[in-house]
């Protein structure tokens, strides 16, 4: 049975994607049983040779929030987020792992936390977890990146922001995840 919403959405979450069969279901699950509701997801299939497109394009059909584009080349992460920036339709714009996941309200807090404090950028935290041997060290080292307080304040100004980045250059991953933007500022 399709799921259909016709609100514009709160939020959008890209989702650049190749290879990822083993985690895209549980990924795009994750975002499915979220509390707040009114998200799409922009998945972008980076010309995978599994059945990453297969599996997405069956969960879009599901739920017409699961918006599908897909490379008929493979161009890389950059180029499939650029594509999803390209598409989305959300007030707020974040990118999520193929396989990373959110706990059921963590789209309901980001928004919360954008609304109540008037946010352009919104970085939150995560933790980071594995579901087979060999990557505990990998794990600790990418947690404590991931917990690593910015700011005793919460808040910060575009200039604060930019001075504690370049205080802490070098301890904290430059990536485009756990990060959200307001898309007027993109």
């Amino acid at each position: 049975m399709l799921t259909v919403h016709h609100e514009i959405p709160e939020i959008s979450v890209i989702i650049p994607a190749y290879n990822a069969q083993p985690w895209i279901r549980e990924c795009l699950g994750s975002l499915v049983a979220q509390s707040m509701q009114n998200w799409e997801a922009v998945v972008v299939d980076d010309c995978s040779t599994d059945e990453t497109l297969k599996t997405i394009e069956g969960m879009a059909r599901e739920d017409e929030r699961i918006r599908v584009f897909h490379h008929e080349e493979n161009k890389g992460p950059s180029c499939a987020i650029n594509l999803g920036l390209d598409n989305v339709k959300g007030k707020y714009v974040l990118i999520l792992g193929s396989d990373d996941l959110f706990a059921d309200n963590s789209l309901e807090a980001i928004v919360n936390a954008c609304e109540t404090n008037n946010l352009d950028i919104l970085r939150f935290s995560a933790e980071n977890f594995a579901d087979s041997d060999g990557f505990e060290e990998d794990v600790k080292l990418a947690n404590w990146y991931c917990k690593m307080p910015l700011h005793d304040s919460g808040v910060l100004t575009g200039i604060e922001l930019l001075a504690l980045e370049n205080e802490l250059r070098g301890r904290v991953p430059a990536h485009p995840v756990q990060i959200c933007y307001r898309r007027d500022l993109i």
